[in-house]
């Protein structure tokens, strides 16, 4: 069964092959087709490597079966960040988009930016991006363990910023700074909407039983 997230619709459906799967020739077991969105019609290019089956009968049941298949065009996907600034949340998702497509020094270089946009939204806006972290302290907007876990995002990003590319990224470091800074983004904005979204609502359901 062949399905995927589309990269068109962004939707996780079921993908209908078009015609037979091709062979180019090569005794690898190679195989490929053109499979259709079964939500917004748009198709995709399925491959399947199947070192063992070099009969079309048998590729095209080892799809039926469940073979993984490789997609092209990939989907590149963000995260949404609910209760974040819009121009802060679009970085922080596109951060994600970056290390979906294995651009992890973009990843780390927007994250690192979201903690910047983060500490100038709420007031500091001059001094070294340490400084601006510490004045997030000072001011309440942060814990001392988010603190240092916003100076973990600084620590990566800082030979980047300054164009130092000797060292190699990996998809671990990429996924540390973006762990790093949805830790920030939940202190700084959706913890607080939740606590006040449940105090609203405590607030509502008291004035309610009074009436």
């Amino acid at each position: 069964m062949a399905s995927r997230t589309c990269w068109n619709c962004g939707k996780d459906s079921h993908h209908t092959k078009c015609g037979d799967l091709v062979s180019p020739g090569r005794r690898d077991g190679t195989w490929s087709g053109l499979f259709q969105c079964d939500n917004c019609g748009f198709c995709s290019l399925g491959m399947l490597t199947l070192s063992d089956t070099f009969d079309l009968n048998n590729a095209q049941a080892a799809l039926r079966n469940g073979a993984d298949v490789s997609w092209l065009p990939e989907r590149f996907s963000g995260k949404p960040y609910p209760d974040v600034p819009g121009h802060i949340a679009s970085a922080a998702s596109e951060a994600h988009t970056c290390y979906s497509a294995g651009a992890y020094r973009g990843a780390i270089m927007l994250a690192r930016a979201v903690v910047e946009a983060t500490a100038k939204d709420k007031g500091a806006t001059s001094g070294t991006l340490a400084a601006k972290i510490q004045k997030l302290y000072d001011e309440n907007h942060i814990r001392e363990l988010i603190r240092d876990t916003a100076d973990e995002i600084r620590y990566l990003g800082n030979d980047m910023a300054h164009g130092d590319f000797i060292d190699a990224v990996t998809s671990v470091d990429a996924e540390d700074v973006l762990a790093f800074m949805a830790e920030v983004l939940d202190e700084v904005y959706q913890a607080p909407a939740r606590v006040n979204a449940r105090r609203e609502q405590r607030l509502a359901r008291k004035a309610a039983s009074e009436e």
